[in-house]
């Protein structure tokens, strides 16, 4: 099968989200599995600089009455071959969005998509896509390119991660798509990029039941129309690639499976924290992954992290990026508490392995849980996870139950600084007071993580129904 993934993000290129390493994982492993993985993506500043890419060619996509520039690369990684959109005008930024334009810039980079299949000589059965940002490319295919006979089998999967950001634009952006009184592009007076792919794609797909639930309950009016394409609706929870694991790792201390976790756990955890300079191998270590923003719970946690370092003796490793502010109070913690607060200011795959491999917990407090990658990722080295009750982390988390003692995780319901630090404070009675009960649930973390290879059978029986549906 040829499958197109059409992003604005993608690992190992560019990452703003979880997203970017979820798609990634899923494109592999359906590359993996034998079939023809093609990812697009638009040609960044950031990847502009670095060079990235080999030009194979260019063509033109009108906006408006004008001629704008398309220049395609390519880069094979992984038997995938990555595509890069190039025009300086609208991808000349280090950041995806937040631009005066930004509604032209992706009514470019939709139809620049398409028009790339021609340059190549390459026309997919699948394009997959995901959010609001390539929500026209369904309608541009349908509407614009269903009489060319290269272009009229090609079926398209939205993935929705998240459902609040809908791409909302002036109507007036309707002029420069051609479509002047599209009753399609139209929602309450605006071009809305979300409404327009919940409408024309073949599928739509969400990260976990929970989040499907979201989603139909939401009040953006949006529900109104996942309603009427339930029958073309389904939530597919993301999974964490089989290498991905701390018997396959070249970077940690010690490599483990099940059977020996614990106590490779503990070893792992007494280099790390030499390595990084920490004062006491034994007390509680607490780990972040990802990205500094509210959305990830910086918003709650942050506001606790002070009291934690004086009312607890635990320590803390964050691994990450994102928001000014956020980078700068973690420097600040990581200075005023040398040896109790460390940091690293961007993402490898050393560190994170290291890392996932030595903390006890790892706090994922998201408000919006979408793949949920930090948590899956944190499972599968069997460290225990501290999260909000929502999207796929309220799927996957089975909160620790004393009495019964059972369960892989805690987590709180209420989103407030003050039911987070309910719930640490209980997890970390638990670490330091019952080390038994400590140890089962880090054994019930190996036991519940689902791989990124079976999301990709989930997802190939979905394509095969959309092709095999006339």
């Amino acid at each position: 099968m040829r499958i197109v993934f059409a992003l604005t993000e993608c690992n190992p290129y560019i990452r703003f989200t979880e997203a970017a390493f979820n798609m990634r994982d899923l494109a592999k492993s359906l590359s993996e599995q034998g079939h023809d993985v093609s990812v697009f993506l638009p040609y960044y500043k950031e990847l502009k600089d670095q060079n990235i890419g080999s030009f194979i060619g260019a063509n033109y996509v009108h906006i408006g009455e004008q001629e704008k520039y398309v220049g395609l690369l390519c880069e094979r990684t992984d038997n995938i071959n990555f595509f890069f959109i190039d025009n300086n005008e609208y991808f000349g930024y280090h950041t995806r969005e937040g631009y005066a334009n930004d509604g032209e810039r992706f009514v470019f980079y939709n139809d620049a998509v398409l028009r790339a299949f021609k340059l190549i000589g390459h026309y997919p059965d699948i394009i997959h896509y995901n959010d609001w940002y390539l929500g026209l490319l369904p309608y541009l295919l349908k509407s614009r390119y269903k009489y060319k006979n290269e272009y009229k089998n090609i079926k398209t999967v939205f993935t929705i991660f998240d459902f609040e950001k809908q791409g909302i634009f002036p109507l007036n952006l309707q002029e420069i798509i051609h479509a002047p009184n599209s009753s399609i592009l139209n929602f309450d007076g605006m071009v809305n990029f979300m409404k327009t792919g919940l409408l024309m794609s073949d599928k739509i797909t969400t990260v976990s039941a929970d989040y499907y639930d979201f989603m139909l309950s939401s009040y953006n009016r949006l529900e109104i129309i996942l309603r009427d394409r339930l029958p073309d609706f389904t939530p597919v929870l993301f999974g964490v690639r089989e290498k991905l694991s701390p018997n396959d790792s070249p970077y940690i201390y010690k490599k483990y499976n099940k059977r020996n976790a614990i106590k490779a756990k503990e070893f792992n955890k007494e280099e790390f924290k030499k390595e990084f300079g920490f004062s006491n191998s034994n007390v509680m270590l607490v780990g972040y992954l990802g990205a500094f923003q509210n959305a990830r719970g910086f918003d709650i946690f942050s506001k606790q992290l002070e009291s934690l370092l004086n009312e607890t003796d635990c320590q803390f490793f964050f691994l990450g990026y994102g928001e000014q502010k956020y980078e700068d109070y973690i420097n600040y913690l990581s200075i005023t508490h040398p040896d109790r607060f460390k940091c690293y200011i961007g993402l490898t795959d050393e560190i994170r392995d290291k890392m996932l491999s030595a903390i006890d917990m790892i706090l994922e407090p998201s408000m919006v849980a979408s793949g949920s990658l930090s948590t899956l990722s944190a499972m599968k080295f069997g460290t225990v996870p501290l999260v909000f009750e929502t999207g796929a982390n309220k799927d996957l988390i089975e909160p620790y139950n004393m009495f019964t003692d059972k369960g892989n995780g805690f987590s709180f319901s209420k989103y407030t600084p003050q039911d987070f630090r309910k719930v640490f404070d209980l997890a970390y009675g638990h670490f330091r007071f019952n080390r038994d009960s400590w140890n089962n649930i880090i054994k019930s973390t190996l036991q519940t993580v689902p791989s990124s290879e079976k999301n990709a059978l989930e997802y190939l029986e979905l394509y095969k129904e959309i092709i095999n549906h006339e």
